[in-house]
């Protein structure tokens, strides 16, 4: 409650490479309590339920930007690993506060992360006869930057 690390975050170095108009840090802070993967991805770490799968999910990673967590993304299309869904998200954590017990389901699942530059179909402002809450589901726009 003062300000001060609970557990050591050291800045560590991060994959650059800003896709243009964005831009990226140096570093970002690696907290020493994490339930983040170990390693990263390989494409030997691609799985399918059939060999075809397999290989099909392979040659995707091969076509995707990643160099590791933080990988920025990319119009190519960049792999996010772990994924928007969080470490906790889904399973959430249960606490059993008498024995001071918590029990997590931690999942890192990989997602892919494509910028989409403006154009004709992708404009930069809404229309003006625009329509909506901004609480729909689906692909959201985010008016006002370049992609």
């Amino acid at each position: 409650r003062n300000g001060e690390l609970v557990v050591p975050a050291p800045e560590k170095p991060v994959p650059q490479g800003a896709a243009k108009g964005d831009y990226v840090t140096k570093t970002q802070p690696f907290s020493d309590l994490s339930f983040r993967p170990k390693k990263d991805l390989t494409g030997a770490d691609m799985w399918g339920a059939t060999m075809f799968d397999q290989l099909v999910c392979r040659v995707i990673f091969h076509q995707l930007r990643y160099e590791g967590i933080f990988t920025p993304p990319s119009e190519q299309g960049t792999l996010v690993f772990p994924g928007n869904l969080g470490m906790f998200e889904w399973g959430g954590i249960s606490v059993d506060p008498n024995r001071q017990v918590a029990i997590a389901n931690p999942m890192a699942l990989p997602f892919v992360s494509k910028l989409i530059p403006r154009g004709p179909g992708n404009p930069m402002e809404p229309p003006k006869d625009a329509k909506g809450s901004g609480t729909e589901s689906g692909v959201q726009p985010q008016y006002g930057v370049p992609y």
